[in-house]
């Protein structure tokens, strides 16, 4: 959250026509319209940074001045919109308050579509949100169009370049926003490059730093994505910086596999090479985490009361999954492979040898979810 989200021209949270909160006792959702009460928006907050916030994607608020600018009547209303009605879906906040949160959302849709001549910061974070809503919901081609006016926004204001002139604190905001972009991109391009909207080469920022010099506004410089080969990650590089790191990975995977699988031909000739190159990214990125970060179940326990249990888990599972990824084409009657004739011409050892990786990373990837489901049993 940054100064860049107010938009004072925009109508107060008061003074706005709102769905009313369902009664407690009353589950049925009642659309008539009232004021939202600022005790559920606080309510709602505290929620949100408590179990929302630590998801990667949704990292680039900035609670302090969130509060801060709330309290003086000087937030976005389709933002609060959005936050509460994000915090609505993800959790249960009670009978009637998931359809509540959908009609937030629908509202704060309106409000930005009303706007979309002027993109803004604000703009933008509520599109984060308003498309992650559509895709839990499962409407994928509106989550898709809407994307493309996000990503609009975010080359129109330039947040895929550094913004020296600004404060530390507005710098940051502004990347991981930009950095959220990205996730939600790869995500929808599954590796198909004509899908893409942001690509890499456009974007010339550096990784998110720590969550903690993010909160207390501590200036600091960190990595920018290509990392060099063999080198420890900087301290300065928080679990965001290493999620998005791992998901620019997994895009490359992807892309290598539709291309052997969708084009044969050189495709597949070079796809051996490209899969010992990819797998080495891998190994340098797991040998490039700080020990602390490391999987084990000690390092699982000491985040089992903290909210960067999310990150660290959304980077374990992926990490496994990306080898699964990797060499799963090579499974010959799996829909997703590599055609047999294509696959006849490749080398019956290099086959072998990735199947079998795929099934012991398949097999660690169980391992993770035990562990977490043992963790969760000894913190009870």
């Amino acid at each position: 959250m940054t100064p860049e989200t107010v938009n004072s021209r925009s109508p107060s949270l008061a003074s706005h026509t709102l769905p009313r909160v369902p009664s407690i006792v009353q589950p049925v959702f009642d659309v008539s319209a009232v004021s939202l009460d600022d005790g559920l928006v606080m309510r709602m907050f505290e929620a949100f940074f408590q179990h929302v916030h630590p998801i990667p994607l949704y990292s680039f608020f900035h609670k302090a001045s969130l509060v801060q600018r709330f309290e003086a009547g000087q937030l976005d209303t389709s933002l609060i919109l959005s936050m509460i009605g994000m915090t609505c879906q993800l959790l249960d906040m009670g009978p009637g308050l998931r359809e509540y949160g959908a009609a937030c959302l629908q509202e704060a849709e309106a409000l930005v579509l009303k706007n979309i001549g002027t993109p803004s910061v604000v703009m933008i974070q509520c599109l984060v949100l308003i498309i992650r809503h559509h895709a839990h919901q499962r409407r994928f081609r509106k989550a898709f169009m809407l994307f493309a006016i996000a990503s609009r926004c975010a080359y129109a204001l330039r947040l895929n370049y550094e913004s020296p002139s600004l404060c530390f604190l507005a710098q940051e905001s502004r990347r991981r926003l930009m950095w959220s972009l990205y996730i939600i991109d790869t995500t929808m391009a599954g590796g198909a490059r004509e899908l893409v909207m942001c690509p890499t080469s456009s974007i010339h920022i550096q990784l998110p730093c720590q969550e903690r010099n993010f909160e207390f506004d501590l200036a600091q410089e960190t990595e920018p994505l290509q990392p060099e080969p063999k080198k420890a990650l900087a301290e300065s590089v928080g679990s965001l910086g290493m999620y998005v790191r791992l998901l620019w990975l997994r895009h490359r995977i992807l892309q290598t596999t539709k291309d052997a699988v969708l084009f044969g031909g050189y495709h597949v000739e070079e796809f051996p090479t490209k899969v010992h190159q990819l797998e080495s990214e891998l190994e340098d990125f797991e040998m490039s985490l700080p020990q602390s970060f490391r999987f084990s179940e000690k390092n699982l326990l000491l985040r089992a009361y903290s909210p960067r249990l999310c990150p660290y888990l959304l980077i374990h599972v992926w990490y496994r999954q990306l080898y699964c990824d990797l060499y799963r084409v090579t499974l010959r009657g799996l829909a997703e492979a590599i055609p047999d004739p294509e696959m006849d011409r490749m080398d019956e050892g290099f086959l072998r040898d990735c199947r079998k990786k795929c099934l012991q990373n398949g097999i660690e990837l169980a391992e993770v979810f035990k562990s977490f489901k043992r963790s969760e049993l000894v913190v009870r």
